[in-house]
């Protein structure tokens, strides 16, 4: 990135590898570079294991986003029939069957059993009887219903692997967090991923740990910092750099997000954020101001070793 803020030193801008050579040449030569600091193996170790798990987690996001796009068109009325189309027991139907005409063609009986074992006993016969209906009457396309149905059956597979590798990482994240005792899964929002994440990302925390501005610069590896623009008696508004480890600031912002507004919000979290609300900020800015107290937070605790406890 250094490097890269060097070409624009050239007019025409080109790039070449003796010209790469060059440029790399020239932030050596001028000292105007910063060294990158290397974690300790444990910590390298767990950052491949969360990048990993945040990409499969990404890529299953998007599968479902396929399926939902097809049963819209061969079924549009089953994302009536279950409050969440991947959660078990719809999962279990379309394991069995996934089109209507193939839905519908299952025996009642045997509809309701799967329903009952899947649900634990929550669904039953009424709401066998109520999908058959549903099958029967739908107004999904026909045309091609071969070729659909091979894709669901394809892309259901592909979800079903990505969460058996998810869990397998989960576990393996999970054993290499308990060892470190760490105290982050205090602050609420935090839960054990998050927490791996985070202490993944920032790496050696002693290159943070007796610095004065070591809060402000975890900030910065979030990339939650404020980029200024200001020319003469210009100046323009303060936007998020975005410039430091984006799965650190993912981490942040779904942990703020849950501290803030969730249904197990904290205190001090949801005060800050509905105090800039009242300010006129917007949603987005608001929660930045929460992301950056709880970045303040992780670094008073990972110093300290200390517990999280609110202070309004």
């Amino acid at each position: 990135m250094q490097v890269k803020g060097y070409r624009n030193e050239g007019i025409r801008g080109a790039k070449t590898d003796r010209i790469d050579a060059l440029l790399i040449v020239k932030v050596l030569r001028f000292g105007d570079y910063k060294e990158s600091n290397i974690p300790t193996e444990d910590l390298f170790a767990l950052r491949q294991l969360t990048r990993v798990r945040s990409d499969l987690v990404e890529n299953g996001t998007r599968t479902k986003l396929k399926i939902i796009g097809i049963l819209d068109q061969v079924f549009p009325e089953y994302k009536e029939l279950f409050s969440d189309i991947f959660g078990t027991s719809s999962s279990a139907l379309l394991t069995k069957a996934v089109i209507p005409e193939a839905i519908e063609a299952i025996p009642t009986k045997q509809l309701t059993a799967l329903l009952k074992k899947a649900s634990r006993g929550r669904l039953g016969e009424k709401h066998a009887q109520k999908i058959k209906k549903k099958a029967q009457g739908s107004i999904g396309i026909t045309m091609g219903i071969d070729a659909f149905s091979l894709s669901l059956e394809i892309l259901l597979a592909q979800v079903r692997h990505l969460e058996q590798q998810v869990a397998k990482l989960d576990k393996e994240i999970g054993n290499r967090v308990k060892r470190r005792e760490e105290t982050l899964t205090s602050i609420p929002g935090i839960g054990r991923t998050q927490e791996a994440v985070i202490l993944a990302e920032i790496g050696n925390f002693d290159q943070f740990r007796n610095d004065k501005n070591g809060a402000e610069k975890l900030v910065a590896l979030a990339g939650i910092d404020p980029k200024v623009k200001e020319s003469g008696k210009y100046t323009g508004k303060a936007k998020m750099s975005k410039r430091g480890s984006s799965y650190l600031r993912k981490a942040i912002r779904q942990a703020a997000f849950v501290a803030a507004v969730g249904k197990g919000k904290d205190p001090m979290f949801s005060k800050i954020y509905e105090k800039k609300l009242s300010e006129g900020k917007p949603f987005e800015v608001a929660l930045s101001h929460v992301e950056n107290k709880m970045l303040h937070v992780i670094y008073s605790l990972l110093k300290s070793k200390k517990e999280y406890k609110p202070n309004i």
